[in-house]
């Protein structure tokens, strides 16, 4: 498996319709650096962004938008 993995399929279910389930109990493990996109190697990361390239542009379907992107804590986006 490819660090695009989770992300890959979480965007196949939400293709079928479905939703990722959040449980705060699960625990998601990965060795330091494979999460970061910049860090896969180049094919992997090509294909990816061609395969999903709809719904990468739409934005995270996964991002609250009530949150701000503007700052790291992710707080509440206040702009009207």
């Amino acid at each position: 498996l490819g660090p695009h993995s989770v992300l890959d399929l979480a965007l196949r279910c939400l293709d079928k319709g479905c939703r990722s389930v959040y449980t705060p109990f699960a625990r998601f493990i990965c060795p330091q650096g494979w999460w970061y996109p910049e860090q896969w190697p180049s094919e992997d990361a090509d294909r990816f962004s061609r395969q999903w390239a709809i719904w990468l542009n739409k934005g995270d379907p996964y991002y609250n938008q009530w949150l701000t992107l503007e700052h790291p804590d992710m707080g509440l986006d206040l702009r009207p």
